[in-house]
């Protein structure tokens, strides 16, 4: 059985050098996001901007100005 942590650490330092030398950073992320989560973080983020409007804690002053009062 192979100690994961232990195969690691043993490895660690040689794999961070060929990655540096090589010039491989960290790749992009590959899979899009879940449909459905966005439009739940868009309707979370509605929500919180109706709410902070109607305590007032977001003014709209204009077309594309607004004012944010914590």
């Amino acid at each position: 059985m192979i100690d994961f942590d232990e195969y690691r650490s043993r490895n660690q330092e040689a794999f961070t050098r060929k990655r540096l030398r090589l010039g491989i950073s960290r790749l992009p992320r590959n899979r899009p996001p879940d449909p459905e989560g966005e439009r739940a973080r868009l309707r979370i983020a509605l929500k919180r901007r109706e709410a902070w409007i109607a305590q007032g804690k977001l003014v709209i002053l204009g077309p594309r100005h607004y004012r944010l009062n914590l």
